[in-house]
Parts: C-alpha cells; sequence; structure tokens
C-alpha cells in the first residue's frame, strides 16, 4: 500500500512529508512512527515539515490530531521548521493555518514557516545543536524523496 506522506530519520534530524492530503489517517501514521522515533532517541531532534505544493488544507480532525501529537511530542523536538511548498491564495492560506495552529499549541520549541526548502532547511540547521544538520545535504535528501515518491 503506498500513502501520500513519508517520514524518515536522516543524520540526526526527523524529515516529515505530505505529497498528499493531511487527513487523520496519516496524522496516525505520523504518531505511530513518532512514537518508534521517541523510543530509540537519546536528545530532542530537529524537524523538517514539507508539504508540497497543492496539497489541501488539513481538515478539521487531522489539524486537532497534530496540534495535540506536537503537545505530546515536544519533549523529543529542539526546532520544527516547515516548507510549505506553493504559491498563490491556497499556499497562503496553509502557511496561515500552521502559524494558527503553532500559536494554538505554543511549542517550548522555536517554529519556522517558510514557502522555500532550501531556506528553511538553513534555518533548521542554524537552530539545530552543532555538527547534527546540513542545509544542502538535508535539501539534497528531501530532493531523493521526491524522486522516490513525486507528489
Amino acid at each position: 500500500m503506498s500513502f501520500p506522506d513519508q517520514f524518515v530519520c536522516y543524520r540526526g534530524s526527523m524529515v516529515v512529508r505530505y505529497a498528499g492530503l493531511v487527513d487523520l489517517a496519516s496524522v496516525r501514521r505520523l504518531e505511530a512512527f513518532a512514537q518508534e522515533v521517541a523510543r530509540t532517541i537519546d536528545r530532542p531532534l530537529p524537524i523538517l515539515t514539507v508539504v508540497e505544493a497543492g496539497v489541501a488544507l488539513p481538515d478539521a480532525g487531522a489539524r486537532a490530531g497534530l496540534a495535540g501529537l506536537w503537545r505530546v511530542f515536544a519533549p523529543h523536538i529542539c526546532a520544527l521548521s516547515y516548507a510549505l511548498m506553493g504559491t498563490g491564495f491556497t499556499a497562503a492560506a496553509r502557511r496561515a493555518v500552521v502559524t494558527g495552529l503553532q500559536m494554538l499549541v505554543r511549542p517550548p520549541f522555536p517554529v519556522h514557516v517558510d514557502h522555500e526548502l532550501s531556506s528553511a532547511a538553513r534555518w533548521l540547521a542554524q537552530q539545530s545543536p552543532p555538527d547534527t544538520v546540513d542545509a544542502g545535504e538535508l535539501v539534497g535528501f528531501v530532493e531523493e524523496l521526491r524522486s522516490r515518491a513525486p507528489a
């Protein structure tokens, strides 16, 4: 079975990529992945979340699930950077929803919302512990993920 999302640990960071609908089932898959990662890490991780252009806004149930998920896993996160791809009204609305969720959750770690992958990765590298995130390598890894499971 193929899912429109990818959750991967990469060189001391986590990459969350959505290329399709972000629904409650997707949130549950992320929750299961995050639980497994939380059991195996010894320090909080920097997280890059990439939402590809054209992905619809999550419904109310998915938004509530994501907010709850970040509250529960906050101790395992050192920084969170979103690359919300796309231009136009829908992309701006998606960025507004994510920003609103972060205001609601009030995470104890820094959060950045961007519309470009490279700048989101650079910000995450600046917020991460030394020698954990290389922005160029992270962008290259996301490009590789895209080639394996295109939007």
